[in-house]
């Protein structure tokens, strides 16, 4: 597996890359009333809710790679590299997420379906195991 720290630093310039193409958006900034005074601009990328949920789709594909590892013959190299491909979270993937938490009540459950519909071989895979 990747260094942790180039890991991190990797997904923070996919999700540059990504605002560079599509500009802002509001998932691309942590917010709250202090933000504004004590919060720099990269502190607040690093909190906001891409990073944050970006990360949860890096973990699932961590967790997926150490279970195929282990053995489990239910997870594919495609699915694998369906997960790599879709590791930033787009705004088309927060709405999927705002619709799926409406109908499941349930932030992360929402997030693996959303997960699960852009990376759809790996659909089966994503937090298999976690709970």
């Amino acid at each position: 597996m990747v260094n942790e720290t180039d890991a991190a630093l990797d997904l923070q310039q996919q999700i540059g890359n990504m605002k560079n193409k599509i500009g802002n958006s509001a998932f691309d900034s942590y917010q709250t009333s202090l933000t504004g005074r004590y919060c720099s601009k990269e502190m607040s990328q690093l909190f906001s809710q891409r990073s944050r949920h970006s990360t949860w789709r890096k973990l699932w594909l961590y967790l997926a790679e150490a279970e195929k590892e282990l053995g489990i013959q239910t997870i594919s190299e495609e699915a694998l590299q369906e997960m790599r491909d879709h590791l930033v979270v787009t705004d088309e993937d927060f709405e999927i997420a705002r619709v799926e938490e409406k109908k499941r009540r349930h932030d992360v459950m929402a997030h693996v379906h959303a997960y699960g519909q852009v990376a759809p071989k790996a659909a089966g895979i994503i937090h298999y195991g976690v709970s």
